[in-house]
């Protein structure tokens, strides 16, 4: 585990080298930093990640085939991630060029979210390694992926862009079909929410936990491949895996709750003029959009009480913590701005050092190894 202590003592040294909030030096700590976990995510062997060694079984099992059309049929995965893993496979017969692909976009886009869209992009970064995004890019290439896909679509949806917005969560569902569900962040954010937005969806979500059951009889007919994850003798009813939902929906509710409170920072408008990341050109409309986007992660989070396995349709909407609460707490005045940012590092550290600790098997994400050292 020591490469977890090295790469958050990076962030450290970064951060205090680029200390200040420009553009460059924004830019500088992202390219640096993304750089190595770029490396991190494309090389990885096939003991890093709980699926790894799956996709590579997938990825010789499409290369075999000679009717694709036929394997679609009968494959659970999506048409979008099989046709990728035909098409790399003409390219290489290695398995290795579908983590070098897949990898090299997902870490990419995120490295691009957190400087287009966070003010303090080395907090953005040390929650993306404690927060278990960058677990998820090891351990979950298809949905890391497709997430890498939505950040981009954030760009359209802020600008209320519909089609190329439309057409890049269609392109994200074809390799993960949770992502789908990025569809209603649309309708949502027209205009600003208020307070009923977050009572009515507060009272809709209690009434599909305690009716669970029958809202599951809906579901379960359009989405079967899905009804093994509810069989209350799989994981997805253990106890440890309820009681670390639990303790990351506690987590998440108390960020969002300050971020909610802390007095954004108003950006001049000339700061705005000479700079083209995008939260700076539509602070409101950013601040807005990442509030329901978190809000209905935490939504998924509380559900996944039910059945961990909607803790992934959390990743689906919860990116935006990367930005959403780095932004809240830059835009605090005074010693309370220091205060809650060191908590918050300690905390974060804290938090996944338990995971990697006494639950390990749940990312296998280290001991890490690259590949060509199997």
């Amino acid at each position: 585990m020591w490469l977890f202590f090295v790469l958050i003592f990076y962030i450290i040294i970064l951060s205090l080298h680029y200390c200040s909030n420009s553009r460059l030096d924004s830019k500088r700590f992202v390219i640096a930093y993304f750089s190595i976990i770029t490396i991190l995510i494309m090389f990885r062997s096939e003991s890093v990640g709980n699926d790894t060694d799956q996709y590579i079984h997938l990825f010789n099992t499409i290369a075999e085939k000679k009717n694709i059309q036929e394997y679609l049929h009968e494959s659970r995965f999506e048409v979008g991630f099989v046709y990728l893993n035909r098409i790399l496979s003409s390219i290489s017969s290695d398995p290795q060029i579908l983590f070098i692909v897949s990898g090299f976009i997902t870490a990419y886009s995120f490295a691009r979210f957190i400087y287009q869209y966070s003010e303090l992009p080395w907090l953005s970064s040390l929650m993306f390694m404690t927060l278990q995004f960058y677990d998820l890019t090891l351990t979950g290439a298809r949905q890391a992926l497709a997430i890498g896909i939505l950040l981009f679509s954030y760009d359209f949806l802020l600008k209320r862009k519909f089609i190329p917005y439309f057409a890049l969560v269609l392109l994200a569902s074809a390799i993960h079909t949770s992502s789908i569900l990025f569809l209603i962040l649309y309708p949502l954010t027209s205009q600003k929410v208020g307070k009923n937005f977050f009572i009515y969806s507060t009272i809709v979500t209690l009434l599909v936990f305690v009716f669970f059951s029958t809202f599951l009889s809906l579901v379960m007919p359009v989405l079967p491949q899905y009804t093994n994850y509810f069989n209350e003798g799989g994981d997805s009813y253990s106890n440890s895996a309820t009681v670390a939902i639990g303790l990351m929906l506690g987590l998440w509710l108390i960020m969002f709750v300050i971020a909610r409170k802390a007095k954004k920072r108003q950006i001049p408008i000339t700061d705005r003029s000479k700079c083209k990341r995008i939260f700076t050109q539509y602070p409101k409309a950013v601040e807005n959009v990442f509030a329901v986007s978190v809000w209905l992660g935490i939504i998924m989070l509380f559900l996944a009480l039910h059945g961990t396995i909607l803790n992934r349709y959390k990743y689906v909407f919860s990116a935006s913590m990367l930005a959403f609460y780095p932004n809240a707490l830059n835009g605090i005045r005074g010693k309370k701005r220091s205060l809650l940012i060191n908590v918050s590092c300690i905390v974060f550290v804290v938090y996944i050092i338990i995971i990697y600790v006494f639950r390990p098997e749940w990312q296998s994400t280290y001991p890490y190894s690259f590949f060509w050292n199997k």
